[in-house]
């Protein structure tokens, strides 16, 4: 089987996912310590959810393109 474009296409947005790997780890644990402290400080841990999740979810969706 040889290789096409749109092999080389998909090999490119899985690179750049790749890349952007710290930025989801630093989102989730942000996300995961929003929620532990939600009882002590409620409205800051509302303010880095929304936050942390925002930055998230836009990392997702946007598709990386790889160097």
């Amino acid at each position: 089987m040889t290789s096409t474009a749109f092999d080389g296409a998909w090999i490119r947005i899985l690179m750049g996912y790749a890349m952007q790997l710290p930025h989801y780890i630093v989102a989730v644990v942000g996300i995961v310590l929003a929620v532990a402290r939600w009882k002590r400080h409620p409205k800051v841990s509302m303010l880095a959810l929304i936050g942390f999740g925002a930055s998230l979810l836009i990392g997702l969706i946007t598709v990386p393109v790889g160097a």
